[in-house]
């Protein structure tokens, strides 16, 4: 695909996807959180 030929469109995706993936652990660690509270009580 012409993406993966240019350097510039393959540091965005690099970007994005390390967003998605700190949005990812973000969201998993306030489960894990809510998971703990209820196990707490």
């Amino acid at each position: 695909s012409l993406a993966l030929k240019s350097p510039r469109l393959l540091m965005m995706k690099a970007d994005w996807d390390a967003e998605n993936i700190e949005t990812a652990l973000h969201d998993a660690q306030e489960r894990l959180q809510q998971t703990g509270n209820r196990l707490k009580r």
